[in-house]
């Protein structure tokens, strides 16, 4: 009985790291241009500096619009694409 529940927490644990990859994606950019300390508008922070770490000076991730049926790219400019999930 012993091994049995070893065997069954081993697999689950194994399970659980597998899994957690498969949520993993980039988020979209907010749009936010500007960083804030406490009470005002200031530059963008340097890593290590207080307030690093804001929205403001990381580059966007834009989608990657591909079509369905094919790995290649939607040739640009286009007009407007509606994405599926």
């Amino acid at each position: 009985m012993k091994k049995l529940a070893k065997i069954t927490a081993f697999l689950t644990l194994i399970m659980l790291c597998l899994c957690s990859t498969a949520f993993a994606g980039a988020l979209p950019d907010t749009g936010q241009t500007i960083s804030y300390n406490d009470t005002a508008e200031i530059p963008c922070p340097a890593p290590g500096e207080d307030f690093y770490g804001q929205d403001a000076p990381i580059p966007a991730h834009t989608p990657n619009w591909t079509r369905a049926e094919t790995t290649s790219p939607i040739p640009q400019p286009r007009g407007q694409w509606c994405g599926t999930m």
